[in-house]
């Protein structure tokens, strides 16, 4: 804030090495509200440990609203499935959903229109008790996710996808 102040104000009397300088600042400064807010989410995510009812239809729309929103950018196609409402963490779904459009919305294709495709299917797992005969099914929602933007070269895929790894 008062870096932008200073850079208004004396941008005809600065030096070009001083205006540098102040550049740094103020990208500094952007990097730093940027972790800062990262490290609110965090947080928050942390402290919601109750399991509720979820209806992802509405959390990705909301999640949709804000990330363009953020971008100033609605002129993109979006494909869904009809989502599963089910048991989760809401604000650890909130986050997730927007961070997907975010990430879509900041690094689309200029040269064609954006399109993000979402499907959802429910699968059953099989899960054998230890008693002979008896089994335990449990079911878990798939979700896939995908959009036309500019991705990334694939020799970045274990950086990228390695920190999701268990």
């Amino acid at each position: 804030l008062f870096a932008d102040q200073i850079s208004r104000d004396a941008e005809t009397k600065l030096t070009d090495k001083t205006q540098a300088a102040l550049v740094k600042i103020m990208t500094a400064a952007t990097r730093l509200r940027t972790l800062t807010l990262g490290f609110q989410q965090f947080v928050s995510i942390d402290s919601d440990r109750t399991l509720s009812e979820v209806n992802l239809n509405t959390v990705v729309e909301r999640a949709k609203a804000e990330a363009s929103a953020r971008r100033q950018y609605t002129e993109f196609i979006f494909n869904s499935d009809k989502l599963p409402v089910i048991e989760g963490y809401l604000t650890q779904l909130e986050l997730m959903f927007f961070h997907l459009f975010d990430n879509s919305l900041q690094f689309r294709d200029p040269s064609r229109q954006l399109k993000i495709d979402m499907t959802a299917v429910v699968l059953h797992e099989n899960v054998y008790k230890v008693n002979k005969d008896r089994y335990k099914f449990t079911e878990h929602v798939k979700i896939e996710y995908s959009d036309n933007g500019i991705g990334f070269d694939n020799q970045y895929n274990k950086y990228v996808f390695g920190m999701l790894e268990k």
